[in-house]
């Protein structure tokens, strides 16, 4: 058998391995628990089914005797995005022709990235709200959005032609524009905390999008283990742009931190996950993308007001303190100005137009450079007559 890591991809649960058996001309899959090099365990049936949750929550908190699965077949047992996307490439008649090298290429570019970013979605999972969430990602960054959004649609049309989907969950969804999620207003922040006290896992998980301004993909892999209560920084690896963070907890935070780590209960592991679903075990970026979004709604806040939206705060309420681009991207970890920029300009129009009025204001106190006159009146002087 030869040992596959496991693919960076938002819904594959934390610490899983897979064990590819291609022997007999087939190809099948073994998943394991696995946290860095240590024992592997075994895990029964295929991801996501209520047999592989059930041995995931018993392996996360150590319990043995977990029976060896039987191998299961890389097959559509359990059709997702992954799945569907090998199809459309072995079976779709269109991208098979040969069109255009570079067309085609293309394609073959985005379906991967999409493979690598959403495989693993089941496509009964495949929900108009789950489309929106995967499409919210590329508020930064609109052509790619554009581009998957169109990719989309593509597959789940060859979805229903193979009859793997019997609706399509995009019809009437708009293609993005880009810079769309809007910044969450303070009023909007105390009415989810007045919903989600301190010491309730949505007010812990609120805290830490809103302090740190990480993405839901960084947020959800958030373990104490990033902590270093020495430098009172931490550590983040952002999935998205790799890019390596380390960040100071924010006082207010911090506090909230404390109470968690006070309630923290069952230790999962090495890299224990700070946000915990009700099962103990660690969110996938999905789950806990819907997750939060129940508690937004449960506080009674308009549908605009999206997990995202509170990235964007971030970079707001920065801006407004009067930080540099180079210290905001530090913390957001942008590695362009103009992809910042989205995230700031209306904190930044807002202070430049501060700026404006408050110069009107003072200017309006100043002796005016003109004097008073009436018609008729106006002192004589020589008028030279022009040619």
């Amino acid at each position: 058998m030869q040992p596959v890591n496991p693919p960076r991809r938002k819904n594959l649960l934390p610490n899983i391995d897979a064990v590819v058996d291609r022997r007999n001309g087939q190809e099948t899959v073994r998943y394991y628990y696995r946290i860095g090099k240590g024992p592997r365990t075994p895990l029964s049936g295929v991801p996501y089914t209520d047999e592989f949750m059930l041995s995931y929550k018993a392996a996360a908190e150590g319990r043995t005797g977990i029976a060896m699965p039987s191998l299961a077949r890389r097959s559509t047992e359990v059709r997702t995005i992954s799945t569907l996307i090998a199809q459309y490439k072995a079976n779709n008649a269109q991208f098979k022709a040969n069109r255009d090298g570079t067309t085609k290429k293309g394609y073959t570019s985005r379906l991967n990235a999409i493979d690598r970013d959403y495989g693993d979605c089941p496509l009964i999972g495949f929900t108009r709200e789950r489309i929106i969430d995967f499409l919210d990602d590329f508020d930064d960054r609109p052509g790619s959005g554009l581009d998957t959004h169109k990719k989309f649609k593509i597959l789940i049309k060859h979805a229903i032609d193979i009859k793997w989907m019997t609706g399509d969950p995009m019809v009437g969804l708009k293609r993005p524009k880009g810079g769309s999620i809007r910044s969450w207003t303070e009023d909007e922040v105390e009415q989810f905390k007045e919903r989600w006290p301190l010491g309730t896992r949505q007010r812990l998980a609120f805290c830490l999008t809103e302090y740190l301004g990480q993405r839901r993909s960084d947020t959800h892999r958030m373990a104490w283990s990033d902590i270093n209560p020495r430098t009172g920084r931490i550590k983040v690896v952002q999935q998205k742009t790799e890019a390596k963070l380390e960040i100071p907890i924010h006082e207010d935070l911090l506090y909230v931190l404390d109470d968690a780590h006070a309630r923290r209960g069952t230790v999962v592991g090495l890299n224990d996950p700070i946000i915990k679903t009700e099962a103990g075990i660690g969110f996938t970026v999905a789950g806990f993308s819907d997750w939060l979004r129940d508690a937004i709604t449960a506080a009674g806040l308009p549908l605009d007001c999206k997990p995202h939206g509170l990235r964007h705060l971030a970079g707001v309420r920065m801006a407004e303190a009067g930080c540099t681009d180079e210290e905001m991207m530090a913390v957001l970890g942008h590695r362009s100005a103009t992809s910042l920029r989205i995230y700031t300009q209306g904190a930044k129009q807002r202070q430049l137009a501060e700026n404006a009025i408050t110069k009107l204001e003072q200017n309006r106190h100043k002796p005016s450079p003109t004097r008073g006159f009436k018609f008729g009146e106006l002192p004589k002087r020589d008028v030279k007559t022009g040619g």
